[in-house]
């Protein structure tokens, strides 16, 4: 029984102490990040086949198109026209 409850235990710590991502407030994400747009979404699309050989089976793979309503930071020499055209 002794060595069930300390069984037990350790699984609790285990998890408790499992990875975590770093808590960041809301400016620290913006100074990070390449780029920042505001978006609209107009589409979403479910269930999409992944490409051959990818490794996220089993995972939901969703596929957005959005309108970017307004780009706040663009950090390297990427045309508006091209970002108008990303798939998230």
């Amino acid at each position: 029984m002794q060595h069930l409850t300390l069984l037990a235990f350790l699984a609790i710590v285990a998890v408790s102490l499992a990875c975590k991502c770093k808590n960041q407030s809301t400016k620290e994400s913006f100074c990070n990040a390449d780029w920042v747009s505001h978006v609209k979404v107009k589409a979403r699309v479910s269930k999409q086949q992944l490409p051959d050989g990818s490794e996220r089976r089993g995972l939901n793979n969703l596929r957005y198109t959005v309108q970017h309503v307004d780009v706040f930071k663009v950090e390297y020499v990427v045309g508006f026209k091209m970002l108008s055209q990303v798939t998230l």
